[in-house]
């Protein structure tokens, strides 16, 4: 889909003003009925059968996220590996399909509507500059073609796409045509017989709630701008009198309490803004909780008493079922981040007291095992591999570093306790220190965490087992390598870079050690 659309379609050419006013709450109901009451592919068929072929590709392994009786928890995921002839074979019982996600080694992704019956062939090739790209075959192939198209922008993403649109107008106009001209793409291919009319409602449905989703997240981005405004102390109040009522009429174009919902993907996001930021941070006065939600929250870390705080906003505005599903994503998800907080504990033994048999509990226990991991793991000593670097509170630049390592080469590793990404990349450890090895090249870890993170910073150094040299940088290091490094102003980690033996940097954005085979070419031209 292009982002310029010129002619918005007859059809659909209503405002989102009068989309949230006029558009019955009936028809939207029948479409989340529809979608549990009609099934595409074959019904009496108990499973799906999805064929993946690479043979192009050096790819080894991939992952698919799967659903939870239809609904949309990709916690729920299995690890699938190529034969020598680059196939593999994912078979799918009806009750995981659903909207499902398949991720490759190499952060390649697809996602697919897929039901019992379906048969999808899936070929990766390699384009003429080297990208990979799918081919679809056989149930609903154009509609996975058409479905993967689509452009996404990263909900809460920090470059929102319409963080420079000031009036509200145009950013509901903008929206509202680049759903259209999807919803209409969408029911052509219905029309001319290339997808099923249940792959139609699902994709709709999905779409539906990727757009409210950028609306809310529109206007919770400029809140978030006026809150980090230290210049205008009145920034917050400005917004609420420009954008305050957008916002809230924001959560008014899809359903908030609708089970048939959780099938969506982006539902979450749209949930999460409204209980997380909207009423959590924005309005609390309107989230109904009580003094006694909260009251847990008292001397505790500021990130250990917002999860308090988002767990009892749920319990407070979601009921049953959604209620379930809402607090199991945000618990999974923030046991992912890897804060390790001792909150989470105590959120995830009052879910498993108020849902006993809930299927949400497998996963989060793996989750939570990490954590007891983690608080375990604290109380002990650092290894003799693991060294500070003396007086490394006194280096400003990435130059001064260099001039400090002079023994080297190193292979630095920048990340932060609060970087999921940095931490994912940690279970490569064993496999680089070995080719670091292999190579006299030394690890270095580069934290860029703030004082405040002093402690969590050293106990992650601890449970991750990181050997090497580590320093946390300061506030002028911090600037100077985003001055230097990023883009915009802009650093994004985890970020590595190898500096040689005279203590210069020779490659300042060196691959990662997921990455491992494409590392070693870069680390032999040492």
């Amino acid at each position: 889909m292009k982002n310029a659309i010129t002619h918005p379609l007859r059809k659909l050419s209503f405002t989102i003003k009068r989309f949230i006013s006029l558009l019955p709450a009936f028809v939207m109901l029948l479409l989340l009925y529809c979608i549990h009451s009609c099934s595409p592919g074959n019904p009496e068929s108990s499973s799906a059968r999805i064929e993946v072929s690479a043979k192009s590709m050096a790819r080894k392994e991939f992952i698919v996220s799967l659903t939870i009786n239809g609904k949309n928890f990709w916690a729920n995921k299995q690890t699938y590996t190529f034969n020598n002839e680059g196939n593999s074979v994912v078979n799918i019982n009806k009750e995981e399909c659903g909207l499902l996600l398949l991720k490759f080694d190499d952060g390649f992704v697809s996602r697919m509507i897929v039901a019992p019956g379906d048969r999808v062939m899936i070929n990766i090739i390699t384009d003429a500059q080297g990208r990979p790209r799918i081919e679809y075959k056989g149930s609903n192939a154009t509609g996975h073609q058409f479905f993967n198209s689509l452009e996404r922008a990263f909900i809460q993403d920090v470059n929102n796409p319409y963080r420079l649109d000031t009036n509200i107008a145009v950013i509901r106009h903008k929206i509202q045509l680049k759903m259209e001209q999807e919803l209409s793409d969408l029911k052509k291919l219905l029309g001319k017989g290339k997808i099923s009319r249940a792959y139609e409602m699902l994709a709709e449905l999905d779409i539906r709630y990727y757009y409210a989703a950028s609306l809310a997240d529109a206007m919770c981005s400029k809140y978030y701008a006026a809150r980090i405004d230290h210049k205008n102390k009145n920034a917050v109040a400005l917004f609420s009198k420009k954008y305050g009522k957008a916002w809230e009429q924001a959560f008014t174009t899809m359903p908030l309490h609708s089970d048939k919902a959780l099938s969506s993907e982006y539902f979450r996001y749209y949930v999460h803004l409204y209980y997380e930021w909207y009423l959590g941070q924005y309005a609390p006065e309107k989230s109904g909780l009580l003094a006694s939600d909260t009251a847990g929250m008292q001397g505790l870390r500021k990130q250990e008493g917002v999860h308090i705080l988002n767990y009892a906003v749920i319990d407070r505005n979601f009921k049953d079922s959604i209620s379930e599903y809402l607090k199991a994503e945000y618990l999974y998800y923030a046991m992912r981040r890897g804060g390790y907080e001792q909150s989470l504990l105590t959120l995830y033994t009052k879910f498993h007291e108020q849902y006993p048999g809930s299927l949400y509990t497998s996963f989060l226990q793996i989750e939570a095992d990490k954590i007891l991991a983690f608080q375990h793991a604290k109380d002990g000593d650092f290894t003799p591999e693991q060294v500070f670097l003396t007086g490394y509170q006194d280096i400003n630049s990435m130059s001064e570093l260099g001039n400090v390592l002079k023994n080297g080469p190193y292979y630095i590793d920048i990340w932060a306790t609060w970087c999921a990404p940095c931490k994912e990349e940690f279970k490569f450890n064993a496999s680089l220190s070995a080719l670091l090895r292999e190579f006299k090249v030394k690890p270095l870890y580069l934290s860029i965490d703030k004082d405040g993170e002093d402690e969590d910073w050293k106990n992650m150094v601890k449970y991750y087992k990181l050997p090497g040299l580590h320093l946390r940088a300061t506030d002028s290091l911090r600037k100077n390598i985003m001055k230097e490094f990023g883009k915009d102003m802009l650093f994004t980690i985890p970020r590595y870079m190898i500096i040689n033996r005279e203590g210069i940097i020779i490659n300042s954005d060196a691959e990662r050690p997921s990455r491992l085979d494409y590392l070693r070419e870069q680390i032999i031209k040492l």
